[in-house]
C-alpha cells in the first residue's frame, strides 16, 4: 500500500512538472522539432521521462512527432478517426513541413 501511495504522489509530482506553451514554457525561443524537457533544469524536484519529446508546431513540449512510411496518406472524406490526425491538425502541419516523401490525397 505504502508503494502505490509513493508511486501516486511520484506521477502527480511529474504531472505537476509538465509544460505550458508561451513564453517561459520548455519550447520558448525553439522551432518546431526542437528537442525539448518538461523539467526545468534548476529543479531538483522534478523527474523526466525518459520519452523524447519535441516541441510542436504550437509551441507545446511532448511526444516527438515521426514521419510516417512514405506514400500517400489518403484524406479523402470521410476520414477514419485512426487517421484524422494524420489528414488535419498540428501533426498534419508537422508532416507537411518535414516528410518530404508524404503526399495527401485530398
Amino acid at each position: 500500500m505504502h508503494l502505490r501511495c509513493l508511486l501516486l504522489v511520484l506521477l502527480l509530482h511529474v504531472a505537476a512538472c509538465s509544460s505550458s506553451s508561451g513564453s517561459d514554457g520548455p519550447c520558448a525561443d525553439k522551432n518546431p522539432g526542437d528537442a525539448c524537457r518538461l523539467c526545468a533544469a534548476d529543479d531538483p524536484n522534478c523527474i523526466e521521462t525518459m520519452q523524447v519529446k519535441t516541441c510542436s508546431p504550437t509551441g507545446v513540449c511532448g511526444a516527438s512527432y515521426a514521419c510516417p512510411e512514405d506514400g500517400t496518406i489518403n484524406c479523402m472524406p470521410v476520414v477514419p478517426e485512426a487517421r484524422k490526425n494524420l489528414c488535419s491538425g498540428a501533426y498534419s502541419t508537422w508532416i507537411h513541413q518535414h516528410c518530404p516523401g508524404v503526399k495527401f490525397a485530398q
